[in-house]
C-alpha cells in the first residue's frame, strides 16, 4: 500500500506534507504522508488522495497484514455470497461446503 484517500471539509494544498493516523484490526498506523491533487469537491467537502513518504517497517508490516486480512474477508463474503445464492434460508453446512469447493 502506498497510500489512500482523506475524507476532508476542505482541500489541502497539493504537495503539502501532512501526519496521517487511523485505526486497522492490527493496529495503529502513523506516517508522513504527501497530498495529492483533491478529487470530487463538493459544496460538503472533497475526497484527497496521499501517498505514505514515511511509514516505519513495522507499521508497514501491520498495514500490509490489515489489509490481507481485510482482502480474506471481502474474498469470503463474496465466496459465500456465490456459493449461497443469495438464499441464505436454504443453506446447510454440507451444502456450502460443496458449493464451495465447486467455486474454488
Amino acid at each position: 500500500m502506498t497510500g489512500g484517500l482523506l475524507i476532508l471539509a476542505n482541500p489541502l494544498a497539493q504537495g503539502e506534507f501532512v501526519e496521517v493516523a487511523f485505526q486497522t484490526s492490527e493496529g495503529s498506523v502513523h506516517g508522513t504522508a504527501e497530498v495529492l491533487q483533491a478529487k470530487l469537491e463538493s459544496r460538503t467537502g472533497c475526497v484527497q488522495p496521499f501517498r505514505f513518504v514515511a511509514l516505519d517497517d513495522q507499521t508497514h508490516d501491520e498495514l500490509r497484514m490489515a489489509l490481507q486480512t481485510l482482502v480474506e474477508r471481502t474474498t469470503l463474503g463474496f465466496l459465500l455470497a456465490g456459493a449461497l445464492r443469495f438464499s441464505p434460508s436454504r443453506w446447510s453446512w454440507p451444502l456450502l461446503c460443496q458449493r464451495l469447493a465447486n467455486i474454488g
